[in-house]
């Protein structure tokens, strides 16, 4: 025995729309739950690093950058007000891909003393953040239109 629904005409074609809706805005709604994420490992990394007494000259700290395909550098300063350009040249993205990281020369050496950017990324409940953004994003979306997404 099975069950049948009968839809008139304007509700099957509402019902496309919303299904057409979800598929396009799904993509952009998965990216910018990972770019919250990215930024918030980051924001922890620096709180990190600062908690443990690691910052003498804010370099390192202010370096922590999230790159995307549009986004390749990014620039700040130190204490002292020196300007420098934060920038992973290694590493090369797609469009919807993000990497967290520094160029600063001596990064690796205090991540292998007490880390700060693996501690961060573990630190983070990934797949529950991801989910609930994205969840949201994609109610709101349907709710109020793909306008309402981050581009």
């Amino acid at each position: 025995m099975g069950a049948s629904i009968t839809l008139d005409k304007g509700s099957l074609d509402h019902l496309d729309k919303q299904f057409k809706l979800l598929q396009d805005a799904g993509p952009r709604s998965v990216y910018s739950a990972i770019m919250k994420v990215a930024y918030k490992i980051v924001s922890d990394a620096k709180l990190r690093l600062k908690g443990q007494s690691h910052v003498v000259t804010s370099r390192l700290r202010n370096s922590l950058f999230v790159k995307t395909a549009t986004k390749a550098t990014a620039n700040y300063s130190d204490k002292d007000g020196r300007a420098f350009t934060a920038e992973l040249a290694s590493v090369t993205l797609a469009k919807m891909e993000v990497a967290i990281g520094t160029n600063v020369e001596y990064a690796q050496k205090i991540e292998d003393m007490d880390s700060y950017l693996y501690w961060a990324v573990q630190n983070v409940d990934l797949s529950k953040s991801l989910a609930d953004d994205a969840k949201q994003n994609l109610e709101n979306a349907m709710k109020y239109g793909p306008g309402i997404l981050p581009k």
